[in-house]
């Protein structure tokens, strides 16, 4: 017996080592996008950081430099300030938002899947054409200011047009609502993967001992769906951190300073300022900055589960 069955145990080693050749192919090109477009520019993103680097300049060692540079910057210390007002303004949104949205899209009805391509459809449409239609909405004679001018005259009160974009204490909040238009449509397909997972027999147990709407979802829908909420806050909270399109397109900063993200901040010393490696200090201080607060994420909801 041991003579016949140890070639077939032979060869279902091989037929195994082939297939995981075969999946080791099908992944090769992914992997190699990731080495090229991903680890190769962090590698060299962490070692110019440590240079005083601009192009066509023999790069300088100065170490720590560039570190102690940023914490004493003004501009990089407003670009925190302002991307944290930005993620505590717009995550809550964006987690209940998309969730609102997904019990809709989780029922069975004629044409429900043109309705969930067209709540998906703005994620897909570029930032910069979202963006540039919001700045004609938000124009002092844009769709914004005609609707209140026209809820106001209802009531016989006269209403002053503002130009949202350039107001300091408007303009960050007309960039948040083109955060939520633009990305609700993903997060609520994220949100329907999760409800479809919620297994039927849980509900109607509930629905059959007296658990009315609120109740089931609760105690039911909403433990069951926590880590694809989960997922959503961590997303949500790296894109948050990593502002960047619906600023530079609307406001570039501005007022003032009202607007200016850490994306923005190292684009402008990139590729104006030209000071690369200062650039890449704080990119390198960012990326620390998001890992950090996924890893807070995760261990959070471990231990709420």
């Amino acid at each position: 017996m041991a003579v016949t069955t140890q070639p077939q145990a032979g060869r279902r080693m091989s037929l195994q080592q082939r297939r995981t050749y075969l999946a080791y192919l099908f992944l090769a090109p992914a992997l190699l996008g990731l080495v090229v477009f991903l680890l190769i520019p962090l590698l060299w993103g962490v070692g110019i950081s440590f240079t005083r680097y601009t192009p066509g300049v023999p790069s300088v060692f100065v170490g720590l430099e560039n570190y102690s540079r940023i914490f004493e910057d003004r501009i990089f210390q407003a670009a925190i300030w302002v991307v944290l007002r930005y993620a505590l303004g717009v995550i809550p949104f964006l987690v209940v938002v998309p969730l609102l949205m997904a019990f809709p899209l989780n029922r069975a009805f004629k044409g429900i899947g043109l309705f969930r391509a067209g709540v998906y459809f703005p994620h897909i449409i570029s930032m910069v054409v979202v963006a540039t239609v919001f700045i004609y909405i938000y124009r002092s004679d844009g769709v914004v200011n005609e609707l209140l001018i026209r809820l106001f005259g209802l009531f016989g009160a006269e209403y002053e047009p503002i130009s949202f974009l350039k107001k300091s204490n408007w303009a960050l909040w007309a960039i948040m609502s083109v955060t939520v238009f633009k990305s609700s449509g993903y997060y609520a397909i994220l949100y329907l993967a999760g409800l479809q997972n919620v297994p039927s027999e849980l509900v109607e147990a509930a629905m059959i001992d007296g658990a009315n709407w609120t109740q089931r979802l609760w105690h039911v829908i909403l433990p069951q769906i926590r880590p694809m909420a989960t997922l959503v806050v961590i997303i949500a909270t790296i894109g948050s951190l990593k502002l960047f399109g619906e600023v530079f397109v609307m406001t570039n900063g501005g007022p003032g300073l009202a607007t200016q993200s850490v994306m923005l901040t190292v684009y402008q010393q990139a590729f104006q300022h030209f000071r690369f490696g200062y650039a890449s200090a704080m990119a390198m201080v960012m990326t620390v900055g998001i890992l950090l607060l996924t890893w807070l994420s995760l261990k959070i909801s471990e231990r709420n589960q």
